[in-house]
């Protein structure tokens, strides 16, 4: 993969030096197929149990190659996502009941 070097001069006597990736510039950064798969495995466990205990936790960490508490925080952003998509999903819903009445107060 080919490298650009961006130097910045904020300040004339040290220039900063940054590194790019040419697809990183164009955006087409991707994750890996480890990191597809990783989510795949941790999604279908979440889906069984969201609260996993340390032994579960553990053994996700060992096959996935990630620390244990990267696992843990793992679950925790996922049950936090469920919950405001529970909340979003609710809120639409008393949103279209409310328009529904509306409309057929307005109707008479």
């Amino acid at each position: 993969m080919a490298s650009l070097t961006v130097s910045s001069h904020q300040n004339l006597s040290m220039p900063r030096q940054s590194t790019f990736t040419i697809d990183s510039i164009l955006g087409l950064d991707r994750p890996d197929q480890r990191t597809v798969l990783s989510i795949k495995i941790l999604e279908s466990v979440f889906q069984v149990n969201s609260y996993p205990g340390i032994d579960t936790r553990e053994e996700l960490a060992k096959k996935l190659h990630l620390d244990e508490d990267r696992i843990q925080i793992w679950f925790q952003n996922r049950r936090a996502k469920l919950k405001r998509s529970h909340r979003e999903s609710q809120f639409l819903m008393v949103k279209n009941v409310l328009s529904d009445i509306q409309s057929s107060r307005d109707e008479r």
